[in-house]
């Protein structure tokens, strides 16, 4: 029933379309994936859909856990995203989500400026 009144989203660990599917079919709104597996992210509707892209400090991408640093800045990624039709994302900044340090305010509003109109919601 809170899910026929409120919208539901969920994430962490979702990792395989079955996953997926299987919140979907729960009632839940949106699927947040972090997943580098573009094979994936082009099998699920993105109606349904939010791509997470945790960053750090240098607007670099981070993945495995956010462990590894792809040096690959998030604007290529985002980009690279809009070529397979995501319209959704959700940044993780890491530096300083967790550390009651306040949001990275500057860091925000530079990337605002530079994210492509092609993603409608952040």
């Amino acid at each position: 029933k809170l899910a026929q009144k409120h919208h539901i989203y969920a994430g962490c660990g979702l990792r395989s379309l079955t996953d997926v599917e299987d919140m979907l079919k729960s009632s839940v709104c949106r699927c947040v994936v972090a997943s580098t597996d573009d094979v994936l992210i082009t099998k699920i509707p993105k109606e349904h859909l939010v791509v997470e892209i945790s960053i750090n400090e240098l607007n670099e991408v981070l993945i495995h856990g956010r462990q590894t640093n792809t040096h690959v800045n998030i604007i290529t990624k985002i980009n690279q995203l809009i070529q397979i039709d995501v319209n959704i994302i959700s940044i993780p900044f890491v530096q300083s989500e967790g550390h009651l340090s306040g949001i990275p305010r500057q860091q925000i509003r530079n990337l605002l400026i530079q994210i492509p109109q092609n993603i409608k919601r952040i």
